[in-house]
């Protein structure tokens, strides 16, 4: 970190974290290395309730001033509630709400002050994504629909986000009562009133991003379980209903599918499969005319069909599970 200009601005990193330690390092390893006229702090919500303070020093000795933070929430609070308490301790001009397991390019603050600074319509930004180095198929097409999006957005994973904390503030926060589907909700809400900036004038790499399709089909599943109760309390754009109509209609009809195939109605079957297929495809086309995934085209049918897939399933056990609504008394 560059210490020379301590006193021009202060980056205050909030960090979610729960197990997995070596990805937290690289993490804060990452943010140490960050190339900026000011100074950071980091402050980690961890869900332990005794964190390991050898772990603690280790990761304040990566900073030439200040340190880390440990911050323990109560178990049963959702990532939200730790996020908006970090926000509530942070001393920063700027917030970066970061994963624990991402690595940023020793660019990414600087730039995205640039970007906030550059549009004062702009209040939000993120950079793309980047593959990893072993460029698993899953994490290159996923970093592929990162760069495809670049410029103004309706809204942003929760990775890597970056937004002054005077218009945190101002806005309404991470919703708390949500499991999954928290950063959209906040930042697509954020969209309402300014813009959103997805620069590609730097990166991030996401460590734990999905490395093959049956961990992708198991994330995928989680993810979804909040899809329909981040729909209440907002205004929806016509952009956005087709993450939530297209998994049921993949699911559904793929259920049918298989139903009429051992049921021995074969033709019906494929014809039916072939419909499955179909947004799968359209999306496959997409990605391909809007970025250079170096992926072929039926391999991005078979990832789409596995996301659309899972993204059903989590939807239902969403609604039958009770899952969305378990925090919203306490939160």
């Amino acid at each position: 970190m560059d210490s020379k200009n301590t006193n021009d601005v202060l980056v205050s990193f909030v960090i979610p974290h729960h197990g997995r330690d070596a990805l937290l390092v690289e993490t804060v390893t990452s943010i140490s290395r960050q190339v900026i006229e000011g100074a950071i702090e980091v402050i980690i919500i961890s869900k332990d309730a005794h964190h390991d303070t050898s772990l603690q020093s280790r990761l304040t000795q990566m900073f030439d001033s200040g340190g880390v933070d440990f911050v323990a929430i109560p178990p049963g609070k959702t990532i939200s509630f730790g996020r908006n308490l970090g926000a509530e301790r942070a001393n920063g001009q700027y917030l970066a709400f970061i994963d624990a397991d991402v690595r940023l390019a020793e660019d990414w603050v600087s730039v995205m002050i640039k970007t906030l600074q550059d549009n004062q319509n702009c209040l939000l930004s993120g950079a793309v994504q980047q593959a990893d180095t072993d460029k698993t198929t899953v994490d290159v097409i996923k970093s592929s629909m990162s760069q495809a999006n670049a410029g103004n957005v309706n809204a942003l994973p929760g990775n890597a986000l970056f937004i002054e904390k005077s218009v945190f503030n101002q806005h309404p926060k991470f919703p708390e009562h949500l499991e999954t589907c928290e950063d959209w909700v906040f930042t697509n809400t954020l969209a309402q009133s300014g813009e959103i900036a997805l620069s590609d004038d730097s990166w991030f790499v996401h460590l734990g991003e999905d490395k093959n399709y049956s961990t992708l089909f198991r994330k995928e599943i989680w993810r979804g379980t909040s899809n329909l109760d981040s729909i209440r309390g907002r205004k929806i754009e016509i952009a956005e209903w087709p993450s939530f109509i297209v998994p049921v209609v993949v699911g559904v009809s793929f259920l049918i599918a298989m139903i009429l195939l051992i049921s021995g109605k074969i033709l019906l079957s494929v014809a039916l499969m072939l419909f499955v297929l179909l947004a799968p495809f359209l999306y496959a086309i997409r990605l391909k005319r809007k970025s250079s995934v170096p992926v072929g085209l039926p391999v991005l049918v078979y990832f789409y069909l596995v996301y659309f897939l899972a993204r059903a399933v989590g939807m239902v056990k969403g609604v039958f599970s009770g899952v969305p609504h378990k925090e919203s008394k306490s939160a």
